[in-house]
């Protein structure tokens, strides 16, 4: 990558969690200069007092701080705002405002940037505009629902993919199944790359199952079950603790243990 030491990046995301972070962090030093932009919506904070609006429409109360101060590297962090109102009608454009208000914000700081790099098929929709605007090559890595979920949503969603399919000039899938769909929905063999998250090993690497239950305090005689993910209808947690509940009534020798993100207002 040294051919990139004087070259800028445009970053789009919807958050600066991991793998996003870890995978930014990791490919910065390779860059002179990496902007790093998260749109935020601008929501009523009164809509989120109504139980039906909060559960439906939580990802708007995420606040993204200014992440700067965090990092002490060449990131330099974007934070383009638009109004978004709970109403179906409104959220289904969401994108479409949030790609006006970040085609705003790079026009006003000036950005010159050589390569973009668009988190999720939906946020590539803000790359798209934003390199048909700018004439900048655009690589887009999926991450899961963006590609299984968001394009069958409807006729407005399917356009805004295929629109972003036209425009990508590469994609990387993080697994196969999420580069089937992708072939499925017609973008070319020959621009997509299989590329699993990354995995910082220092953090995540094999223990005995004895010393990782004596670590998190688990019992040695009980069956673990275990789940990763987030707290989201998609994940089916639901049907999970169904199962458990019903399972706890014939044995009582399974824990469940839930691991999920906690997003708070000063998470980076």
């Amino acid at each position: 990558m040294n051919n990139f030491t004087n070259k800028k990046l445009l970053i789009v995301a919807p958050n600066f969690f991991t793998p996003i972070k870890d995978e930014t962090l990791s490919i910065s030093p390779h860059f002179s200069l990496v902007y790093v932009l998260i749109p935020q919506p601008l929501f009523p904070r009164s809509f989120l007092s109504i139980p039906s609006i909060r559960e439906k429409y939580l990802w708007v109360s995420l606040a993204y701080p200014n992440t700067a101060k965090f990092y002490n590297t060449n990131l330099r962090f974007l934070h383009p705002r638009s109004i978004i109102l709970p109403f179906n009608f409104m959220r289904k454009r969401t994108l479409e405002f949030f790609s006006k208000a970040s085609s705003r914000k790079v026009s006003k700081n000036n950005l010159k940037v050589n390569l973009m790099h668009a988190h999720r098929l939906d946020y590539g929709y803000i790359g798209a505009r934003l390199k048909e605007e700018y004439d900048v090559p655009l690589i887009i890595t999926t991450h899961g629902s963006d590609v299984y979920d968001f394009p069958w949503r409807g006729k407005h969603e399917y356009s805004m993919i295929k629109y972003v399919l036209k425009h990508a000039n590469h994609i990387i899938a993080i697994s196969r199944r999420e580069a089937k769909c992708l072939l499925s929905l017609g973008y070319p063999a020959n621009k997509v790359s299989i590329i699993p998250n990354p995995v910082d090993t220092r953090l995540f690497r094999p223990l005995s199952q004895n010393r990782c239950r004596f670590m998190l305090g688990l019992p040695s005689n009980k069956k673990i079950l275990l789940t990763v993910g987030t707290l989201t209808e998609i994940k089916g947690h639901t049907y999970l603790l169904e199962a458990v509940d019903s399972m706890s009534r014939a044995r009582d020798d399974v824990i469940l243990v839930i691991i999920c993100l906690l997003y708070t207002s000063d998470a980076a």
